[in-house]
């Protein structure tokens, strides 16, 4: 709970914040609320619930009981007013040590990025344990170095910002179960900047990145850290500053030898970020490893900034995304067909092709307007087959052109004779329109039913095959992320 003062509009407030809502009062009785906007009607103030939303993107406010300063950043729209009394649901706080100042760095935690990294690779031991026969004995565990366990992925650019990115260890020590924890981090860093919705778009791209590489929303943050740098001056640097002395005429800088140290300053305190839930398992299992990517993180990461990546179509959870519904149905043909879009130039349709296409949809165009009922449903029906690039065309020609991975899935999942990419893309392509025309009712073929979860691993195999990811390390990435097991012939999911 957080109890304090704020002003917004140069008006102070006293602010509530108990399990996700905040509570706001204006700290002058006689002065009616003021977060909303208002007009003057002969001095009066009155509300206009249309316009009720805050003119900020955040809130800066000081806790009564530590004197420390959060930022907090309430839910769009999510509003409400009893009395004198306005409610805001609360998205995220962030908790500073001391005052709210200018942020450099975002640290990330989560078991998720723990098994993506592979931090047991990183981890040692050397002796023997500790045995009642031998007391001399010693057993001893060990981390590498900063240089062995830091990955420089590169940098990223979002909102016209250069944002460095690094993957590295953290050890933390406590009186507790586990006295040292060893995790994972990835680390953000940038010039210093107090503009917090931009540190907002930085954690929701980060998460994003977790969603792709799990296959799945509900990622769970253990922490995510603000930090800030100070410049200090190295050993070498205090040196040349006396060689500079000794020098006439001496042009050499000292700017190299500085270095930039930085410290925690700031905590996600409050956040649905850190309270979701996912079987322990799913997570040990269940995710693309660093070291498949081949040191393509970051542009992955990019393209997830930029936009240029289908994500729409990522199951809430592992145990939603096994459930095959019309909904995960069209969402998933969805993403295949704006990634088929993306990485496919447009054909240049033929004169004769458009002419005849354009006197055919007129013609459906006024049956559909001059009869009702079933006829018409017919005619709505003909009207979306009229279009130059037919979704079976466009399914065939992906799996013949990522063939040498879709075969291996689809010869396992249909036996090698019943695996034909044409029949699939017309099976696929028919069970898309049936649900697009609502018909909901309709039950599954049961073959759309491996071909949706086929679909799935041609979908990821054109999002990989971009970044220059051998089709070896994709086939990989596959069986592991849908959890698929080829053994002696026979699948197991």
């Amino acid at each position: 709970m957080y109890i304090g003062e704020l002003t917004y509009l140069s008006r102070p407030y006293r602010f509530t914040i108990s399990d996700g809502m905040m509570r706001l009062n204006h700290l002058d009785n006689r002065m009616p609320i003021s977060m909303v906007s208002m007009g003057d009607v002969t001095g009066a103030y009155t509300y206009s619930f249309d316009e009720l939303k805050l003119k900020t993107d955040y809130l800066i406010g000081t806790c009564y009981e530590n004197n420390r300063q959060i930022v907090i950043m309430p839910k769009v729209n999510a509003f409400g007013m009893s009395n004198d009394t306005l409610t805001l649901q609360i998205a995220h706080v962030i908790e500073f040590d001391v005052d709210a100042r200018k942020i450099a760095g975002i640290s990330f935690s989560c078991e998720e990025l723990d098994w993506i990294y592979g931090v047991k690779q990183f981890i040692g031991h050397k002796g023997h344990p500790f045995t009642s026969e031998n007391d001399d004995e010693h057993f001893e565990v060990y981390v590498g170095g900063f240089e062995k366990t830091t990955t420089n992925m590169g940098n990223v650019k979002i909102d016209g910002i250069d944002v460095s990115c690094q993957l590295g260890l953290s050890l933390t020590r406590s009186f507790s179960k586990t006295p040292i924890s060893i995790q994972a981090n990835l680390r953000l860093h940038f010039e210093e900047t107090d503009d917090y919705t931009f540190l907002l778009s930085l954690i929701w791209n980060v998460e994003r990145l977790l969603q792709f590489l799990c296959y799945r929303r509900n990622i769970n943050f253990t922490a995510i850290k603000f930090e800030e740098y100070s410049i200090s001056a190295s050993a070498e640097f205090q040196q040349s500053l006396r060689d500079l002395a000794n020098k006439e005429n001496s042009e050499q800088e000292g700017n190299e030898c500085t270095e930039k140290k930085y410290y925690t300053r700031a905590k996600l305190a409050e956040s649905e970020l850190l309270t979701r839930v996912e079987d322990e398992e799913i997570i040990k299992k269940r995710y693309i490893p660093y070291c498949s990517l081949g040191g393509k993180l970051s542009e992955v990461f990019q393209d997830i900034i930029d936009g240029n990546l289908y994500l729409r179509h990522i199951p809430d959870t592992f145990s939603l995304g096994n459930r095959i519904t019309p909904a995960n149905f069209i969402m998933i043909m969805a993403a295949f067909e704006g990634e088929y879009d993306r990485l496919s130039p447009p054909k240049t349709q033929k004169p004769k092709k458009v002419q005849a296409q354009n006197v055919v949809r007129a013609a459906l165009e006024e049956r559909i307007i001059n009869t009702t009922g079933e006829e018409k449903s017919i005619y709505k029906r003909f009207l979306s087959q009229v279009e130059y690039r037919p979704l079976v065309d466009e399914i065939h020609s992906s799996m013949k052109k990522y063939l040498a991975v879709i075969q291996v899935f689809g010869k396992y999942r249909y036996g090698t004779k019943g695996f034909d990419p044409l029949k699939i893309a017309k099976r696929l392509a028919a069970q898309r329109d049936v649900f697009a025309h609502g018909n909901l009712a309709k039950p599954f073929e049961i073959e759309s039913v491996h071909d949706i979860r086929l679909m799935e691993y041609l979908v990821f195999t054109m999002q990989l095959s971009k970044y220059g990811i051998p089709d070896e390390n994709i086939i990989g990435i596959i069986k592991k992320l849908f959890r698929v097991n080829i053994v002696d012939g026979i699948t197991y999911v």
